[in-house]
């Protein structure tokens, strides 16, 4: 859709933020992001845009995006952290030109929802045009699972900036219930204004942006083998996971290991390490930055979906799986257990277990049967519990909600 078709669609401006730009579409925060968007159009309620609050240049054509995006600086207040009273003085100083600059666009796009996903600090400057009156529409703070850790080991300055801004949001939003969990214990105050929604998945659409042209690599040709889609970062256990593989590899001889993964500036180079030390190395096939498109043919071809992280905020990934229809044997670690239970729509082993890891998985490989009945179960479950149509409906109650922040 051209710029000047979309300026003509009928609704109020709903503006969504980001920190950086969603290069790949990848990850549960882009998915999110997107999805919102496609419905708001779907639904001609709103008029989606994409705002990122950082100095990135913007494709004009991206494939990705299905809506306008921007890019606009804000500063925060605590950056650089190792020098607080400068990052301050600097913020102040270049505030009042910011929060010109930053109304008049809200103004130019007639925005009367500010949605701030995977916030931060930066995200005070809308606070702060609120609570001056200059912007009157809603304010909502969305939380994914890093984003409230990385503003809880913020310096003083940082910590007593989240704070202020999520206690001037009229609505925070986590993405489980266990993240809500933190997101409360940092800031006990915004309790009254936070709530749970899930992320979710067009299964259709999803099927149908799968590359269909895209051919697997030889070594999986014919091949069975198991699959993981996790950024490449502590985190996400990978090292759970290859001890685990390592584990299986004597009674299943044929079995590869996949590991897919987002990776920038080396991140991959301990997993690599990890891959060349392990003794099952010959098996593992370690892929990074492939096409989201792409990933849907990997998980319409693989025998078992495994994640194995420490942390989550909402594993995004098992809803793609249970899309694929593909059973999940996945750590019990955050937001794994509000979609998975375990001997019903997948299994669940504890947090750095990769002996209990690798006995689901092998329990499973030995049968057929319950491999086909909890991955029916859980493909039941996200096209029941997991939609976007349901999400959306969801962010429009919190929008048209008379809850408001303190003012």
């Amino acid at each position: 859709m051209l710029l000047h078709e979309f300026e003509t669609q009928p609704g109020p401006g709903y503006l969504l933020t980001l920190s950086w730009f969603p290069q790949s579409g990848v990850g549960g925060v882009n998915q999110a992001i997107f999805n919102l968007a496609r419905v708001m159009l779907a639904e001609k309620h709103w008029r989606p845009y994409l705002l990122v609050t950082a100095q990135v240049d913007i494709p004009a054509l991206h494939p990705q995006l299905p809506c306008p995006a921007e890019s606009l600086f804000l500063k925060a207040p605590d950056l650089p952290q190792n020098r607080p009273w400068r990052s301050l003085l600097s913020f102040l100083l270049t505030l009042p030109a910011t929060l010109v600059r930053l109304n008049r666009y809200l103004k130019a796009h007639g925005i009367q929802v500010v949605s701030c996903h995977f916030p931060e600090t930066d995200a005070i400057n809308f606070a702060l045009l609120r609570k001056l009156g200059i912007y009157r529409g809603k304010f909502i703070l969305s939380f994914h699972g890093e984003d409230i850790r990385v503003m809880a080991r913020k310096n003083s300055l940082g910590r007593f900036a989240a704070r202020w801004m999520m206690r001037h949001a009229d609505a925070l939003v986590a993405c489980s219930h266990g993240l809500m969990e933190d997101l409360v214990a940092f800031e006990p105050a915004c309790a009254p204004r936070a709530t749970v929604i899930y992320n979710a998945i067009d299964i259709a659409a999803f099927r149908s942006r799968i590359d269909s042209a895209f051919v697997l690599p030889a070594e999986l040709q014919g091949k069975v083998f198991l699959l993981n889609v996790a950024r490449y970062e502590p985190k996400k256990g990978h090292d759970i996971l290859i001890k685990a593989f390592e584990n299986l590899a004597v009674e299943f001889p044929e079995l590869i290991l996949v590991t897919i993964g987002g990776s920038v500036g080396g991140e991959s180079a301990p997993v690599q390490a990890m891959v060349h030390q392990s003794p099952a190395r010959e098996r593992i096939l370690m892929l990074e930055n492939i096409p989201h498109p792409q990933v849907g043919v990997f998980l319409k071809a693989a025998k078992l979906f495994v994640l194995a992280s420490r942390r989550e905020g909402f594993p995004f990934v098992l809803l793609e799986a249970g899309a694929m229809q593909i059973p999940v044997v996945a750590t019990a670690c955050l937001g794994g257990p509000e979609i998975i239970e375990d001997g019903v729509t997948g299994r669940l082993t504890p947090v750095e277990d990769a002996d209990a890891l690798a006995a689901a998985l092998a329990d499973l490989l030995r049968h057929d049967e319950k491999r086909g009945q909890l991955a029916e179960a859980l493909r039941r479950l996200v096209a029941r519990q997991f939609t976007w149509t349901a999400i959306y409906q969801r962010h429009q109650e919190l929008v048209n909600s008379g809850r408001s922040a303190d003012k």
